[in-house]
């Protein structure tokens, strides 16, 4: 776990920004997920990024493939 904290304080150094999950985020990925055929991991970055805007993801996970409000960026 410290190298874990470590690495994520060297992101943070680095500009990442670590963005909040509320009640209606969480209460919002149980609808993406149910709609897309999500994990509950990827529901959570899908409703996550609706409610900040965000329309870019990158991942090799297909699992975001024909969701048609986001753009996937493959690394």
């Amino acid at each position: 776990m410290k190298e874990y904290k470590n690495y994520i304080s060297y992101l943070c150094l680095a500009g990442l920004e670590i963005l909040s999950v509320y009640s209606t985020i969480a209460m919002n990925s149980v609808d993406l997920g149910e709609k897309y055929g999500l994990l509950t991991v990827d529901s959570i970055h899908l409703a996550t990024m609706s409610a900040y805007g965000i329309k870019n993801i990158a991942t090799n996970d297909s699992d975001f493939e024909g969701i048609d409000f986001i753009k996937i960026w493959k690394p």
